[in-house]
């Protein structure tokens, strides 16, 4: 008897696995053209042509999973927003170079790399506030308070998230509410106020279904 059109079909995990390799080699090939017009911008001389594919290959290493090449990238765009006097991008790259220290320091159990995101939030925390811009003071804070949680430093992260989140709440940061509440919602919990937890978990649930997206279980 032949095969029905169910018995041909891939199992789900073959079929994540197929569409996980598409994903990676279409990652791979952005990644290659991307590189190859750095190249290109470095050839020519073209310091804001080199200046944005390095933020795009920071990108798109990030989302690969490869967050050492990405910070690298990071690294390197950031010196020369400094150069074209860039400090809106500048204060984002230190952002996200903060970020990247500190999953590096989560994963690690590295006091070090946590140490630099500290740092480097302090760096962007000035910047943003030079700047006048809220939202990302705003998520460099929520950093500083998820090192503090790694910490377990509870007291210290707690104001530092219900310190973003007063700003969040005020700019009408819906996104950046969502994730600060979260690890709020945790440390409050772990700091034994049960009642002002379940408040924060409403609110964080509620924001999440504002915004459309699924909200985390914990």
């Amino acid at each position: 008897m032949a095969n029905t059109f169910t018995d041909l079909l891939m199992d789900e995990e073959a079929q994540n696995q197929a569409a996980a390799d598409a994903n990676r080699q279409h990652s791979e090939e952005r990644i290659q053209i991307q590189e190859e017009n750095l190249l290109n911008f470095r050839e020519k001389n073209d310091r804001v042509g080199e200046f944005k594919t390095l933020i795009t290959l920071g990108d798109l290493w990030y989302d690969a999973g490869d967050i050492g090449k990405a910070a690298h990238k990071y690294q390197a765009s950031l010196n020369l927003a400094e150069e074209l006097e860039e400090r809106n991008i500048a204060a984002d790259l230190l952002d996200r170079l903060a970020t990247i220290s500190y999953l590096i320091g989560y994963a690690s159990d590295d006091e070090k790399y946590l140490d630099q995101a500290v740092e480097i939030c302090q760096q962007s925390i000035a910047l943003y506030n030079e700047l006048g811009d809220q939202i990302g003071e705003a998520r460099s804070i929520t950093t500083l308070g998820r090192v503090d949680l790694v910490r377990k430093r509870y007291e210290q992260a707690q104001e530092h998230f219900e310190k973003s989140l007063e700003i969040q709440q005020e700019v009408g940061d819906k996104l950046g509410q969502s994730e600060t509440l979260l690890p709020l919602t945790i440390v409050t919990e772990l700091g034994g106020n049960i009642g002002k937890a379940a408040s924060y978990r409403r609110a964080y649930v509620s924001v999440c279904e504002e915004l459309g997206i699924e909200p985390e279980d914990f």
